[in-house]
């Protein structure tokens, strides 16, 4: 009896593992043998360009030497109510700064507010009166020499200044706003000899004669920065 018994149970433990078998395969089927795909991909931003050129030397720290020419003062009489001043016509290209960037700029131009004189020896002039010839004195004062022999820039987009140009004095800073991509601005210098004629005949002659035999050359910094004014994207 019991060796009936222990073959009827052999029989049905195989059918129960060849169950199992191949539940377990329906399970492994459909997890490992689907159809999969996997892949990489990446994300990217391109920088903005920020190109300053300054007389074609794509920098900031360009540096250049302008020379003007020689200036006289004015060679009318004086007369009462009559401001003499003589201006060199040429003015002439400083800077030209162009903005090849992606982005717009801010572009600040500024003149230096404390011109130096040279005297015939070529060294800068130091031994200025405390007073100047306006007070008696036999030498001018800086104020004096200063405040005759001057000189200015203006700013323009590129057309030559003319007459409703407007030029900026010693110590003067000027921003053009939102020069645009491809865009720019043209720095132009000039001198003037504005004599003091308020100060009568006799002095401003004095002044101006001594300025004549004893300076040789004026010379003024001239400087620019340029700031980013736009992004991108917009």
């Amino acid at each position: 009896m019991k060796q009936n018994s222990k073959k009827r149970i052999v029989p049905m433990l195989f059918a129960l593992l060849v169950v199992l078998t191949l539940v377990s395969c329906c399970f492994l089927g459909s997890t490992f043998a689907r159809y999969t795909s996997t892949g990489t991909g990446s994300t990217e931003v391109k920088v903005a360009k920020w190109d300053i050129d300054f007389n074609g030397s794509n920098t900031e720290n360009g540096e250049t030497d302008i020379e003007i020419g020689k200036l006289s003062p004015d060679d009318a009489a004086w007369t009462e109510g009559l401001n003499r001043v003589h201006v060199i016509d040429n003015a002439q290209v400083a800077m030209a700064i162009l903005n090849k960037s992606d982005v717009a700029a801010d572009i600040t131009v500024t003149i230096g507010a404390a011109p130096v004189f040279y005297g015939v020896d070529g060294s800068d002039i130091a031994g200025w009166s405390a007073t100047g010839i306006s007070q008696g004195d036999s030498l001018p004062s800086y104020l004096e020499a200063y405040s005759t022999i001057q000189l200015q820039f203006a700013i323009t987009n590129g057309s030559a200044p003319d007459g409703s140009t407007l030029w900026h004095n010693y110590g003067a800073s000027v921003t053009q706003y939102d020069v645009a991509t491809n865009g720019g601005v043209y720095v132009w210098v000039r001198a003037v000899w504005d004599t003091m004629d308020d100060f009568g005949q006799i002095t401003s002659d004095a002044i101006d004669t001594w300025l004549g035999q004893n300076v040789t050359s004026v010379k003024c910094n001239l400087s620019y920065v340029a700031v980013q004014s736009s992004e991108l994207p917009a």
